[in-house]
């Protein structure tokens, strides 16, 4: 194959002529190129094309398995909440005045899940008996520790 140098693509084209196939054929479509390049615009600038809108967002993807995802996700945090609030209940050295904000961060945490699950589509039967046993853990636990159920009577 013959490299030649940019001086020969100055060549002009014959329109109608068949198209050369050999070493000439870089030369001609540097013509072509240059020629469409001149005669894009009268004035020689850039053709200005109308705006594309910025894309859409995708509805739908990700869809309830995304949800379900976020919801474990966030159910899983509840119930590492309720095991440190398990395990300071269990620690002598806590008093309730310390495992307090445990219980509450729990209870508004448990809440806010149930919140958000109850605003998705709800498709899986193992899911929904998580949440509801979350909430009725939270509830029934906030419920015991404002009665005084945990206060050592002794």
């Amino acid at each position: 194959m013959k490299i030649t140098d940019p001086e020969n693509l100055n060549q002009p084209i014959q329109e109608g002529s068949p198209s050369p196939k050999g070493p000439d054929q870089a030369a001609n479509f540097g013509n072509m190129l240059r020629n469409a390049l001149d005669h894009s615009d009268s004035s020689g600038g850039v053709q200005n094309s109308a705006q594309l809108s910025e894309p859409l967002a995708v509805q739908g993807f990700g869809g309830p398995s995304f949800e379900a995802t976020h919801i474990a996700d966030r159910a899983s945090g509840v119930i590492d909440l309720l095991d440190a609030y398990a395990s300071a209940l269990s620690d002598p050295h806590k008093t309730l005045r310390d495992i307090e904000p445990e219980l509450t961060a729990f209870v508004s945490e448990t809440q806010s899940l149930h919140e958000a699950y109850l605003e998705t589509d709800r498709d899986d039967p193992r899911l929904d008996t998580i949440m509801e046993e979350l909430l009725r853990t939270a509830r029934l636990e906030g419920l015991r520790f404002q009665r005084g159920d945990y206060l050592d009577t002794a």
